[in-house]
């Protein structure tokens, strides 16, 4: 991760319907995943916190439209059946909090950054 932008880094929507945030003095295209596997054809919306993500060194950043940002913990993660890591780039998942407190538990996904970058188009 190259870094973590709040909701209040200047994002617009581009002329050919992207999601764009300012990064270092640039455009970088910006993907809704909320967008991208409830409603493919629905408009991205600025405004939620972007986690700016490289797959490579040399490689163009993109940006990554999340909820929220947290801390760090360590986790067991559960692997997805290799046919849904290829439809929504999630190669795994896991479960975060106390059992017996259910509104302090909630999913974590292990994203796959290749497929990330090949659905931003960059």
């Amino acid at each position: 991760m190259l870094a973590a932008h709040g909701p209040d880094a200047p994002q617009w929507i581009s002329p050919g319907g992207r999601l764009l945030v300012l990064h270092d003095d640039i455009a970088v295209p910006t993907l809704d995943l909320s967008a991208r596997w409830n409603a493919p054809n629905s408009a991205p919306a600025p405004g939620g916190a972007v986690l700016m993500l490289q797959t490579q060194p040399h490689a163009s950043p993109f940006g990554l439209g999340v909820d929220a940002t947290g801390g760090r913990d360590t986790l067991v993660f559960w692997p997805l059946p290799a046919a849904l890591q290829t439809l929504c780039g999630v190669q795994a998942a896991a479960w975060t909090g106390v059992p017996w407190q259910p509104q302090s538990e909630y999913p974590v996904l292990l994203l796959d950054l290749d497929w990330l970058q090949t659905e931003v188009g960059t």
